[in-house]
């Protein structure tokens, strides 16, 4: 069966329904593995049937063939309750990027298909889903590659300000599943006011640029004022640049404190 990028998460549904197995893989014709990726993962789906997703370390590659990033765990394995590892791992971004660097057991999927309903962020609300059902082993290996091109997905649903619309609906979702102290949600609303200022110039119009605000607004109403003082940080920061260089060009020696 062809899986294409258009509709993550309705094909990955569909994938499901197909598969005769105990277990999932799914991989787009850009993913390949390392051959000890299923001896790697598999092992802690038969051990203990509370674990629903084991997933390892993925590598990015750009059309050219050159690393663009890699993923990253702070062990070589890990197994966590699945509220645990929603909190750590899938509020602040969707840790399960790419679903090939996963297999997950097919029996307690999760029952409902709402996660269809999102044409760019389902696979992240799948994970949320799926995880919660049970445990998550995670590996440190990197046993996962993927090449990502220029005119994918993703840019284009950050660029029509759909990545964040519907990730901050999830995200609300999640928050609402599990119940976060107000320091995490200080945490999360900090980086979505990053994420904004890094993509604002992506943004197809100030239609789209309005409208996704007013979505992060439901996240929190503070994360204007928050934005408005990392631009105000940001252009501090590209003040005090632009005098440093000016007396280094004219030759003045030593650091200069602003």
């Amino acid at each position: 069966m062809k899986i294409t990028a258009a509709a993550p998460s309705f094909n990955g549904k569909k994938a499901c329904s197909f598969a005769k197995g105990r277990y999932i893989w799914i991989a787009e014709s850009d993913d390949w593995c390392e051959p000890s990726f299923l001896e790697t993962l598999v092992p802690s789906l038969e051990a203990d049937p509370e674990v629903r997703i084991a997933y390892c370390q993925s590598l990015c590659l750009d059309e050219q063939g050159k690393i663009k990033w890699v993923s990253k765990h702070s062990r070589l394995e890990q197994v966590l309750e699945g509220e645990e590892f929603v909190k750590r791992f899938m509020l602040k971004g969707n840790s399960i990027f790419n679903a090939s660097m996963s297999v997950f057991r097919k029996a307690g999927l999760p029952e409902s298909n709402h996660f269809t309903s999102y044409r760019f962020c389902g696979d992240w609300y799948f994970w949320i889903e799926l995880a919660l059902e049970g445990k998550v082993m995670i590996s440190g290996k990197v046993l996962n590659y993927f090449r990502k091109h220029s005119r994918d997905v993703s840019s284009k649903a950050v660029a029509k300000g759909l990545y964040y619309t519907e990730s901050t609906d999830i995200l609300m979702i999640a928050m609402k599943k599990i119940g976060i102290q107000q320091d995490l949600l200080g945490e999360l609303v900090e980086k979505r006011a990053q994420s904004f200022l890094k993509d604002e110039h992506l943004f197809e119009s100030e239609e789209v640029k309005r409208a996704v605000l007013e979505k992060l607004k439901e996240l929190d109403p503070s994360i204007v004022s928050r934005i408005r003082r990392l631009k105000a940080g940001l252009k501090l920061k590209n003040v005090k640049s632009r005098i440093h260089a000016g007396f280094k060009h004219w030759g003045f020696g030593g650091s200069v404190l602003l």
